[in-house]
């Protein structure tokens, strides 16, 4: 009997240990999850460099590690940024006038980064020259003279301009350069709203269009036609403005490429007057023959017979008023007697004739046998939402040009205190 119950316990603690062995299905166990296979292995390929191009343009620029970024480049065309490689010449390093050369090498490769540090010096300076005129700023202008084993960035410093080997600033037209030299200015009169009013001595860029639009846009809930200068394409160039475009985007084009940030520096753009201006019908009229131009509808029609004015009787091609440092000049400012220039739509004035230098010949822009050439103003046209008016050699202002298909001169103006 004795042995009977022995048996049954064990049968029992049996039972037992296979219950407990036992676990049903539940949501609170789920199934173990397969393990995650191993990430396929990518191969470096290559490795890129970047350097701080603000340098370029201090006088005294030294380089760290913090100034360069190396990129690595994997066969499965991703990029990671790594610190583990090494350069000579070392950093720290004091960069040179013209042309620095460095090695960088990782993982048994090497790169080459050629740097072009500028020597040339940009002036702050206003200098009156004693004879009507100013040197302000600088910009490209005549053409460079080669010397052997001359050679360029491959892209432009944070000013907008190339350095060459020799250290010094260079404008590009096509594959050609251009030497950067101090602007002149004329005084175009000293009673601008008890200021200077100065407008460069040369027709200094070409190659833009007074407009991009080829359209009526809507901006603002206000319809914008193609000769309309607050949203042109000259504004723009000359001030680092956004573009509207035709099909309703805006581009940054000249954001940092454009005239004021190119031909100044910061603390020149500092002793640039900001300027209220005036672009009503008032401002697109002859002073002295009002009727010619039929700016005011209440002074004429077009040549149609149609007044192409809006409720005020002021022209609908006229634009806003602007806010700028710099601009382009408009009919009453070329035809006011009181800036020293012929009366009448007509009349010769030499005093507005601009020379066309090698960087803006380059650029596209005509000129006759004396080397003076035609520029845009920022005049609309009186009968056509496309057409603008302009300056032609030995005229005070000439008829219409089509805003966004003809490329013409710039001359820009700007004021200064007395």
């Amino acid at each position: 009997m004795k042995r009977i119950i022995n048996l049954f316990s064990t049968l029992t603690l049996s039972a037992v240990v296979l219950a407990s062995c036992y676990q049903p299905a539940s949501s609170n166990n789920p199934p173990p999850v397969p393990p995650v296979p191993p990430e396929p292995q990518k191969t470096e390929v290559d490795f890129s460099v970047n350097y701080n191009q603000d340098k370029l343009t201090e006088e005294s620029a030294e380089y760290t590690k913090n100034d360069i970024t190396v990129t690595a480049i994997y066969d499965d065309d991703s990029k990671a940024t790594v610190t583990d490689w090494t350069v000579e010449p070392a950093l720290p390093y004091t960069l040179n006038s013209g042309k620095n050369v460095f090695t960088f090498t990782r993982k048994g490769k090497t790169q080459t980064l050629v740097v072009y540090k500028a020597s040339q010096t940009t002036t702050d300076n206003i200098t009156d020259n004693g004879d009507g005129t100013i040197t302000f700023g600088d910009y490209a202008q005549t053409a460079y003279v080669p010397y052997p084993n001359q050679e360029f960035s491959d892209k432009p410093a944070k000013n907008g301009w190339y350095i060459g080997s020799d250290g010094n600033y260079y404008g590009k037209a096509g594959s050609d350069y251009y030497s950067v030299k101090p602007l002149v200015w004329d005084v175009y009169t000293e009673n601008y709203n008890g200021n200077k009013l100065l407008v460069t001595h040369n027709v200094i860029y070409g190659g833009i269009l007074y407009s991009e639009a080829t359209k009526n846009r809507t901006i603002n809930e206000k319809t914008v036609y193609p000769n309309n200068y607050e949203f042109s394409n000259l504004r723009a160039f000359l001030n680092g403005k956004t573009l509207y475009l035709d099909d309703g985007t805006t581009s940054d084009k000249y954001k940092n490429s454009n005239f004021l940030n190119m031909a100044f520096t910061e603390a020149a753009q500092n002793k640039i007057l900001t300027t209220a201006i005036k672009n009503d019908g008032n401002s697109s009229n002859d002073p002295t023959n009002p009727n010619w131009s039929r700016i005011d509808g209440t002074k004429g029609n077009d040549d149609d017979g149609n007044p192409k004015t809006d409720p005020t009787g002021k022209t609908i091609y006229t634009s806003s008023d602007t806010e700028d440092k710099v601009f382009a000049l408009s009919i009453y400012d070329c035809t006011n007697k009181q800036y020293g220039v012929a009366s009448g739509c007509d009349g010769n004035s030499t005093n507005l004739n601009r020379k066309v230098n090698d960087f803006s010949t380059a650029l596209g822009v005509t000129k006759d046998t004396d080397n003076n050439g035609n520029y845009m103003i920022r005049t609309p046209y009186y009968k056509q939402d496309d057409m603008i008016r302009y300056v032609q050699v030995g005229h005070c202002y000439q008829s219409e040009t089509i805003a966004n298909s003809v490329s013409m001169g710039i001359v820009p103006a700007i004021v200064i205190s007395k």
